[in-house]
């Protein structure tokens, strides 16, 4: 057995695939670093390419035109609030109290004036609503929410009320008006409570 090998029963991971993933994977951050910094309107092949430090050609192997780039982009940041939540919901399945592990969560995400990251996340979010063809995988992240959260209460009106208050708050922080998990968490407990 080659010292390269896989342990026995793990798939051997292709290198070239692996590279071409991580490269994708900086073609993205750069993205959305343009975004943060210049806004969507700024992403261009190039723009990103220079981001990323790679050549034009790389981005346009990987991206068939700026949609697929910004779609990606999108997809790609929504990934961290789904698995976010994912964590969340793991830890009230092991007892942990939902307005309490919701709240710590959500404050912290490092929601602060000038996150640029976040920043670029909402300005693709926002774009959804010019561009329909964005708007499933923008809404990705709420439904998620709403799933997790309609696993705990029955009322669908409540659910969204929470969907809301989150959303609410990130923007909120991103605004300059940041919240503590104290109050995040009392304003939880009063709607998972009604």
């Amino acid at each position: 057995m080659a010292d390269d090998a896989p342990p026995t029963g793990e798939p051997r991971i292709d290198g070239r695939r692996a590279h071409g993933e991580r490269r994708r994977r900086k073609l993205l951050d750069a993205t959305l670093e343009v975004i943060a910094r210049d806004g969507a309107g700024h992403v261009t092949h190039r723009s990103v390419a220079a981001a990323a430090g790679v050549a034009h050609s790389s981005v346009a192997y990987y991206f068939t035109d700026i949609d697929d780039i910004l779609v990606s982009a999108l997809t790609r940041a929504g990934k961290r609030y789904v698995e976010a939540g994912d964590q969340v919901f793991a830890a009230v399945r092991e007892g942990a109290d939902l307005p309490t592990a919701l709240a710590e969560s959500i404050i912290g995400w490092d929601v602060v004036p000038g996150n640029a990251l976040m920043a670029a996340e909402y300005e693709l979010y926002l774009m959804a609503a010019r561009r329909p063809e964005l708007a499933p995988v923008a809404l990705e992240w709420a439904d998620r929410l709403a799933e997790m959260i309609g696993g705990h209460v029955a009322d669908p009106g409540r659910v969204q009320a929470v969907v809301a208050l989150v959303e609410g708050t990130l923007l909120q922080a991103l605004l300059g008006r940041p919240t503590t998990v104290e109050d995040l968490r009392s304003a939880l407990q009063r709607l998972l409570d009604a």
